[in-house]
This record gives C-alpha cells, sequence and structure tokens, in this order.
C-alpha cells in the first residue's frame, strides 16, 4: 500500500503531502495504468508533471471512455508518455498532426488533420471501441424536446436583446470572431434559459408524481441552477432527497452527492453542465433534463453519459431537451447548428474521416440565421403596419 510523504516544518510540526514515488521503485512496479487519461491534455501543467514521473521508466496503460472534442494537441503528453521516440516534441506534434484555422485575425488550433495517416501510425499503440462493441448491453440515448414559449412579456425583453445583438452584428461584422459572438450572445442564451424554468419544472412536478424514478436536470447558468434547485427542494423536499452538484464543489462533496442520489430510490438532481459532466457515475438513474444547449455537442453527450455506466439496468436513456420555440429565439438555430456538430463529431471518431469546420463560421452561421430571422420579422410588421 502507497502511503503519504512526510515532511516536518520548522515548528516541528510533521505534515503530509503527495506521496512518495520511490516506493514504486521499491515494490517494483513495472506498469501505470491511467484511468480518465483524457485529465492529462496540458504538457506543462502541474498534474501533467507529476504524472510523468510517476511513470517515468515504466510502461504506461492510458484508458478513457470520454470522447476527445477540443485541441488537438491535448492528445500529446499522454502519447508521449507512451512512446516518445514517435512522439518527441509538442511543438512538432503540433506542425506534423494538428489542424489550424485562420479566423480573419490570428490563427486558432483545431482538431487532428489527416485523420487516415495519424490512425495508421498510431495503431500500434491506440484502441479505439464503440460503446455498443464493447458493452452493447448498455443503455441507449433517446432524445426528445420539451417545447416551449415565451409569454408575452418574456419576449419583448428577449427581442430588444436580440435588437442590440443585431445592432452590434451589423456594425462589426467585417472584423468579429466566433469567440466574439458568443459572448455577445450570453445575454440571449441567458433569457431564453431563465424563460423555460417553469417548464422545466412543470416537467419534473409531473415526472415525480406519476413514476418512482429519479431525475437528473442539467443547467449552464449559476442562478438557473440555483432557482431550479430551491424549487424542487421547497416542493419535494419534504418527500424525496433533492440534491445539487454545481462547480464551486470539491470532488469529495461531488462523490458524495452522486453515491447518496444513487442510494436513494426516487431524488431529484441538478447539475451543473460543466461540474456533473466528467468522472460521475449516475448509473441508477436513466431520465434526465437538458433545460440548456451546449456549443458543443461532446459537452452534452458527456451528461448523457453520466448514466451509461457499468451497472445499469436501463434499456434507455431518456434525455429531455427543453426547447423555446419562436423564429428569433436562439434555442432553434442553436438546436440545428450543435446537430449538425454531432452528426460530424461522429463521422470523424467513428469512421476516421475528417469533416473540417470552424468554430468561428459556426458562430457566424448562427448569428446571421438570429439576423436574418429578425430582419424578416421586422420586416413583416412593417409591410402589415403594425
Amino acid at each position: 500500500m502507497l502511503v503519504q510523504k512526510e515532511r516536518t516544518l520548522k515548528s516541528g510540526k510533521v505534515v503530509k503531502s503527495g506521496f512518495d514515488i520511490e516506493q514504486f521503485n521499491r515494490i517494483g512496479i513495472k506498469c501505470v495504468v491511467l484511468d480518465e487519461c483524457q485529465q492529462i491534455k496540458n504538457v506543462d501543467s502541474g498534474r501533467t508533471q507529476m504524472v510523468r514521473r510517476v511513470v517515468k521508466g515504466r510502461k504506461v496503460i492510458p484508458l478513457s471512455g470520454t470522447p476527445w472534442n477540443n485541441r488537438g494537441s491535448e492528445l500529446f503528453p499522454v502519447l508521449n508518455m507512451m512512446d516518445s521516440r514517435k512522439f518527441y516534441s509538442a511543438e512538432q506534434f503540433k506542425r506534423q498532426w494538428v489542424q489550424t484555422i485562420w479566423t480573419g485575425k490570428y490563427e486558432k488550433e483545431g482538431g487532428i488533420k489527416n485523420i487516415a495517416a495519424f490512425k495508421e501510425y498510431t495503431k500500434d499503440l491506440c484502441i479505439r471501441r464503440e460503446r455498443t462493441e464493447v458493452m452493447p448491453e448498455l443503455p441507449l440515448v433517446n432524445r426528445t424536446k420539451l417545447n416551449v414559449v415565451m409569454d408575452v412579456t418574456q419576449e419583448a425583453i428577449y427581442e430588444e436583446a436580440v435588437e442590440e445583438f443585431v445592432k452590434w452584428y451589423e456594425d462589426q461584422m467585417e472584423n468579429i470572431s466566433g469567440m466574439a459572438i458568443i459572448a455577445a450572445m450570453q445575454k440571449m442564451r441567458h433569457l431564453v434559459a431563465l424563460a423555460k424554468i417553469p417548464s422545466t419544472q412543470e416537467y419534473v412536478d409531473d415526472f415525480i408524481e406519476n413514476t418512482n424514478r429519479k431525475i437528473v436536470v442539467f443547467a449552464h447558468h449559476k442562478d438557473v441552477q440555483f432557482m431550479l434547485y430551491e424549487y424542487f427542494k421547497e416542493t419535494h423536499s419534504a418527500n424525496i432527497p433533492v440534491l445539487q452538484i454545481i462547480s464551486d464543489m470539491n470532488s469529495a462533496k461531488r462523490e458524495e452527492t452522486a453515491q447518496l442520489f444513487n442510494a436513494s430510490p426516487q431524488a431529484i438532481l441538478v447539475a451543473s453542465q460543466g461540474a456533473a459532466s466528467e468522472g460521475g457515475n449516475l448509473q441508477t438513474c436513466c431520465d434526465c433534463v437538458m433545460h440548456e444547449r451546449d456549443w458543443n455537442p461532446g459537452n452534452e453527450e458527456q451528461c448523457e453519459g453520466r448514466f451509461i455506466r457499468i451497472g445499469s439496468v436501463a434499456t434507455s436513456v431518456n434525455a429531455i431537451y427543453t426547447h423555446m420555440e419562436g423564429l428569433t429565439t436562439i434555442d432553434p438555430q442553436l438546436d440545428a447548428i450543435v446537430e449538425g456538430k454531432r452528426v460530424r463529431f461522429h463521422a470523424v471518431h467513428n469512421k476516421g474521416e475528417m469533416v473540417t469546420w470552424s468554430e468561428d463560421a459556426i458562430m457566424k452561421e448562427l448569428a446571421s440565421s438570429i439576423v436574418n430571422s429578425f430582419n424578416a420579422k421586422r420586416n413583416r410588421k412593417v409591410l402589415s403596419g403594425k
């Protein structure tokens, strides 16, 4: 058993910090299995440097059930630990294998380029299997929409935000980046999330009343998470546990909450899409509400993946996506683009085909769609005399 390393402070107090890596040598460990290896992605991070010390001079077997969906260079640290002769330089790896995208102002790092050649180059190191191949007994995901509409007051406030965004976009159109568009859309996205709260609350109320199952509600904005949690706590906590997993919690508290949720016959969990999207096991549940859409479909699938774990007895995971209707609301346009990204993502990972896309281009497509819808709606009002 590995024990923590001790050191003595000037005061004479003995404290424990980390563990003594020399124990690996004394015990004679020759191979290290790195689970959740997708977290070793930054060459310069303290975590990566510590892992390097642990695996130095030993065989390493990295494992992950998390799909990669970010920068191509994030694959380098683990590949370097597996074979430092093939993957000896982070900069050389970027030049040879990582796609770059010109945004109009600067180059932005993308995914892996020349997928076929990369798969051939790494075939003696990497094995990838689809979940349906390895564990066909695990549940599949059934996605449906809970369609809602804004009331008159909400719509008026939202239309003001859209008009503000349209004016900003048309003024900045020539020199604009996808990240700037995302930032400018935050107000619209937030207003939509707030407007959807009553519908999500009503859906969960009906679910708890008419089933004996537990449910998880995923949301992005902190105030939205808080309002949902407070409502469910006030409405249901007298009969069933009402829990939350938020970004402010440390890993131990998140794990404790997940265990309590799993141990409860029926419960409600309000979870941050970011804080609960990786590592947690919620396999005793098969129902969730995705209250807000994410720009990246991989992040949504990570939330759904909390239920698709060993020990699940469900035949399918039921994911309800609360969807705000309306020509100028952000949900329909974002839904179309996110689902398109989902198709491309799986085409790349499952078939080895590289479909080139730029997040800047996608955000501009989303912005253009909203602007066109807003202008068309405004023109119809002018023509009708309203």
